[in-house]
């Protein structure tokens, strides 16, 4: 990706990287990222993703949305029968951008189980070059993951071109800057982009801001967004109750998903209205059946019960209460 700037200061991402976690319906996909590559500004490219489901239940698409209003993306079919496929078909408008972007696409299901999977598409729109910002996409990661690019700020012109200074907010992000080289008329600096382990599952967004000594460029501006994914994946992430009579016992299933072997320790927030049950061996997808036994006074029921794994001493995971 190059990227020009007066006099001249080009952009270039050199070491790209991704990664994802899973779940359900993470697994219908067989790929959930699409990089076109370099597009000539005004093309529409498109991609379809296909889906699969594996399962012996219907999988039903509730809705599709982007972050974009540059792509569109569609379901060709949003009902999805045991053993059928379809496909989810994103194309990607260029004629409103210059440089790189990416958009995130949220494919969000509402049987067997709700649910919503990223997906990603990213291109890099060249042509004539203007003076937007430069967007660094780390792309679909899992939870705890350390990743990290680096871009070179390449300037050639007649001024003695310094980067001057660092200007971001966004603590997940760690940002430096060194001056590669420097003969008469070019310089190269390199800016480096780390995405810390710490951060929360989520969208994670900054703009970078790079003060230069020039009058012309005075700031250069780089976005680098990130979609992180929990390692650990609760389904469902909400438990439906429906109708409740007092007296009534209802039994749910919550299933937990994760990269190594656990155990479930115990359910907080029960209020001696929920009981849970497991078989107590550590593996790394467990069935935890959530027992409730419906109280006189339906307000009673908590809105959310807290399932306490041994995962990194007493990791809590929290599920949602419907009534």
């Amino acid at each position: 990706m190059i990227r020009s700037f007066m006099p001249a200061l080009l952009l270039a991402v050199v070491i790209p990287t991704s990664g994802w976690g899973a779940s359900w319906a993470n697994e219908l996909f067989t790929e959930r990222q699409h990089d076109f590559g370099k597009v000539v500004r005004g093309e529409r490219p498109s991609h379809d993703f296909i889906i699969t489901n594996t399962s012996n239940r219907e999988v039903r698409i509730r809705a599709i949305k982007v972050s974009c209003s540059c792509t569109k993306a569609v379901a060709d079919n949003g009902r999805i029968p045991p053993g059928g496929s379809t496909i989810v078909n994103a194309t990607m408008d260029t004629s409103g951008f210059q440089g790189t972007k990416a958009v995130t696409i949220y494919v969000q299901f509402e049987r067997p189980w709700r649910a919503e999977v990223t997906l990603r598409v990213s291109c890099e729109s060249v042509g004539k070059l203007g003076s937007e910002a430069t967007e660094v996409d780390f792309g679909i990661l899992p939870q705890g993951a350390v990743q990290e690019k680096r871009l070179n700020l390449d300037y050639t012109g007649p001024i003695d071109w310094k980067v001057l200074d660092l200007d971001f907010g966004n603590p997940s992000f760690h940002t430096e800057v060194r001056e590669v080289s420097r003969e008469p008329g070019k310089v190269r600096y390199e800016l480096l982009i780390k995405l810390l382990p710490s951060i929360a599952p989520g969208t994670i967004e900054d703009t970078i801001r790079v003060h230069t000594n020039d009058p012309a460029t005075p700031i250069v501006l780089v976005k680098p967004k990130a979609q992180v994914e929990a390692d650990v994946v609760v389904t469902p992430a909400a438990i439906r109750l429906g109708e409740l009579s007092p007296g009534q016992t209802v039994e749910r299933k919550v299933m937990i998903k994760a990269p190594n072997p656990f155990k479930v320790v115990r359910v907080d927030n029960a209020d001696g209205i929920l009981q849970f049950k497991s078989d107590g061996q550590a593996k790394a997808v467990q069935l935890v059946t959530l027992t409730l036994k419906v109280p006189d006074k339906v307000d009673e029921i908590p809105q959310h019960v807290d399932i306490v794994t041994d995962l990194g001493g007493e990791r809590i995971l929290s599920v949602e209460i419907e009534k």
